[in-house]
């Protein structure tokens, strides 16, 4: 048989089915002619039973799997020598791409029109699989010739056509055991044909990789030396199950290739980064290859999620209103996380609601605080407006911190803290007299109230408040992954180096203070310059942050690349002289969720707005730069700084106001900002979605409704009455300071009274 496997239903099938259906294990090959190959008519006529015999297979008659893997493992070198920059498009046809395309999933994406499934049966017979990606086939197979072959389903993907980054998978029929083998390696192909007669080549089966990444999980094979084939599975449970109880039966060789994850190809293809601290302390942005990736942190671990790289191919192609594809899949396809803690219980807000702790869904942006050792399963499910869903699985492992030191009140100072230790408060204590508490170019902290009673007081707390001008080399390691957990924090000053990854979890922030990175990254030297940077993963979860200092009256003004809050009130308890709003920030990658936002005084006209999530510009419009550094080290003035644009900024599932709450002036600005005229920024992926807002009259003073600036922003679903009442409309207007540029920088946005993103069906 010499037709590939995605052609393996020829014009005449009466004639060439049974040979099929040997060839994959359905029947037992007993009529070997003298050239090796079986005949049909004595396939025709034997009996479907378990051979009783055993022949002897050895190294020598079957295929080489050190040839594979050491293919496997020169594909990967060449994947990471290769040029990033080089077009998928520009590749020679079968050639390796770079490890880049690869892992942002281009590779996958690029070859979603040739995306297929591979059906899998099971002979009962004789314990082979027979494998087959024709549809009609299966049908055939399924519906005539069901015994004994059993339907397994669609076991995974590949390509049926040749795809930039992938390889042509060879396959063989071997004569002795009547089932077909398959390889990716070119060596282990040539070897075969050269030194194993029984193994007749049939040609290309289909298209896999050589080299993982994201949407390609990993295709593992085994050999059956009883029997003298293989099997094959991309399940990872499947693999372990075999691995645990029948490894006598089933040697494994290892991985074979890697194909398309189920669903990743065709009409849908999710993606997902994790980004975090490490036990080191430092910063990972890893992208998920679905069961494979597994990270890991200390508790509590912070994590931020990012599928905003999913793909929705064929509904995106079936529309015409949004020509963005990124934007598309942002806005109009559907994201669930389940974060398999599996801890129960709702969120507080909006008040009685009841989102559950151990999912979201929604837009693609994701934070979650892993507050219990353990190993967890984290599942991500895509839709889109098609009703097409697919899957990204990890898993996440939370580490034990180690035991609590205990700092006493009369100890009269901070001890010097040790990057990977776990403090401990006492409650009811007061430390307010031990001055700033200060972990800079410090990690992995954690200071957490012991024993029962009121929140222990700290006056000051700046995870990173060494001075700029101490700074003795470019980009110094700054304080990471440090965590308080219930404490009353009476003032939290961000400081001018930024951080990674702070978490404050529980307790109270009374006062906080931004770093000012803006205005005061152009002084000192390069070396100064460096070290003067954006904070970045701020994460506030079952806490609350007030306004008790005088002047401005914000509760938190700020730039930050990741501002994350959860469960968490937002408690205006001040006016101020220039109250623009209860929060006012720039940046991107944020997310708010499940939280309370509450006016304690009635200021009139000086309450401002609730939020305005804005963008700066400074000489070049640009987006984040990974070392969150503010301008380039030779600038001189505050107009050469790089342009932080404002996007994937999202609030969802909050509350505004509540029993007791005066309003505020208007509600949100989003998008808005402050360029200067001749540097354009473009806020974009930016909005509200599901909130509610209580009481149920007039929702704001002066402004009924929310502003959207900038592109492809949105306001969908936002509602009086605890969600229940009216919807609270939107508006456009031209850019702050009259930018005026509207094809650039107003628009399009996305305001609908009911949110049409699709929700994904649950686990």
């Amino acid at each position: 048989m010499n037709t590939h496997d995605y052609g393996w239903v020829p014009a005449s099938i009466a004639g060439t089915l049974a040979l099929l259906l040997v060839a994959c294990g359905g029947a037992e090959p007993t009529d070997i002619s003298a050239s090796g190959v079986q005949g049909v008519s004595a396939i025709a006529t034997q009996d479907s039973r378990e051979a009783d015999t055993v022949t002897a297979f050895n190294a020598s008659t079957k295929p080489d799997a050190k040839l594979t893997a050491q293919t496997l493992a020169q594909a990967e070198i060449q994947a990471q020598e290769a040029d990033p920059s080089q077009p998928l498009e520009s590749l020679q046809p079968d050639s390796i791409a770079s490890k880049d395309a690869y892992v942002s999933g281009a590779v996958v994406r690029k070859a979603a029109a040739a995306g297929i499934p591979a059906y899998r049966f099971y002979n009962a017979s004789t314990g082979a699989h027979f494998y087959t990606i024709s549809p009609s086939e299966r049908d055939i197979v399924g519906s005539t010739i069901s015994s004994p072959f059993s339907l397994e389903g669609a076991a995974f993907w590949v390509a049926s056509a040749s795809s930039p980054g992938l390889s042509p998978v060879h396959r063989f029929f071997n004569a002795q055991t009547g089932v077909h083998f398959y390889t990716i390696s070119e060596a282990e192909r040539v070897k075969t044909v050269a030194t194993l007669p029984q193994f007749a080549y049939e040609g290309v089966a289909y298209y896999a990789s050589q080299v993982a990444g994201a949407g390609l999980v990993p295709f593992y094979r085994f050999f059956v030396p009883g029997k003298g084939y293989h099997f094959y599975t991309a399940s990872e449970s499947e693999k372990a199950s075999i691995q645990a109880n029948q490894s006598d039966t089933y040697h494994y060789e290892g991985i074979g290739y890697y194909v398309l994850e189920a669903g990743s190809t065709g009409p849908l293809s999710p993606a997902l980064n994790v980004e975090f601290v490490d036990a080191q302390g430092v910063r990972q942005s890893v992208p998920v290859i679905s069961g494979q990736t597994t990270v890991s942190g200390v508790a509590p671990f912070l994590i931020k999620f990012d599928a905003s790289a999913t793909r929705a191919t064929a509904a995106f192609n079936a529309q015409t209103a949004i020509p963005d594809p990124e934007a598309y899949a942002f806005l109009m396809t559907g994201y669930r996380l389940n974060y398999g803690e599996n801890r129960g219980g709702v969120w507080q807000y909006p008040q009685g609601s009841s989102f559950s702790r151990d999912e979201d869904t929604g837009p693609p942006l994701f934070s979650y605080v892993y507050q219990t050792p353990g190993s967890y399963p984290v599942r991500l499910r895509t839709r889109d407006a098609l009703g097409n869903e697919a899957n990204i699985q990890l898993n996440v492992v939370v580490n034990t911190p180690p035991a609590p030191i205990l700092i006493r009140p009369t100890d009269g100072r901070w001890p010097t803290l040790v990057s990977g230790n776990r403090y401990g408060l006492q409650a009811n204590g007061d430390y307010r007299s031990f001055g700033s508490l200060d972990t800079g170019g410090r990690h992995n902290i954690v200071i957490e109230k012991v024993g029962s009673g009121a929140d222990p007081m700290i006056a000051t707390f700046s995870p990173d408040g060494r001075s700029k001008f101490d700074a003795t080399q470019q980009l110094e390691y700054r304080a990471s992954h440090i965590r308080l957990v219930n404490v009353d924090i009476g003032h939290f000053s961000e400081g001018q180096r930024g951080f990674d990854y702070v978490g404050v979890i529980g307790g109270v922030v009374r006062r906080f203070t931004e770093g000012g990175q803006a205005n005061l990254w152009q002084e000192g030297t390069n070396i100064i310059r460096s070290n003067v940077r954006y904070a970045r993963g701020l994460f506030f979860q079952d806490t609350e942050l007030r306004s008790t200092a005088a002047g401005s009256g914000y509760i938190m003004i700020g730039s930050f690349n990741g501002l994350h809050a959860r469960n968490t009130r937002f408690v205006h308890a001040e006016n101020g002289s220039t109250t623009y709003a209860m929060l006012r920030v720039y940046g991107s990658n944020f997310t708010f969720r499940n939280n309370l936002w509450f006016s304690q005084v009635d200021g009139g006209s000086g309450n401002g707005t609730l939020i305005s999530m804005l963008s700066l510009a400074g000489q070049t419009p640009m987006a984040w730069r990974n070392d969150d550094a503010v301008g380039p080290v030779s600038g001189t003035s505050n107009s050469q700084n790089y342009g932080y644009i404002s996007e994937k900024q999202i609030l969802q599932n909050n509350q505004m106001y509540a029993s007791g709450s005066f309003l505020t002036n208007g509600i949100s600005s989003v998008g808005s900002g402050n360029p200067d005229g001749a540097n354009l920024v473009y806020p974009r992926l930016m909005g509200w979605e599901d909130n509610v807002f209580m009481p149920s009259g007039n929702i704001a003073r002066t402004i009924q409704n929310g502003e959207l600036y900038g592109q492809y922003n949105f306001w969908r679903n936002n509602r009086k009455d605890g969600g229940r009442g009216a919807f609270v409309s939107s508006s456009t207007a031209a850019p702050n300071r009259s930018v005026g540029d509207q094809t650039t920088f107003n628009g399009p946005v996305l305001s609908e009274s009911d949110n049409s993103r699709p929700t994904p069906s649950r686990f």
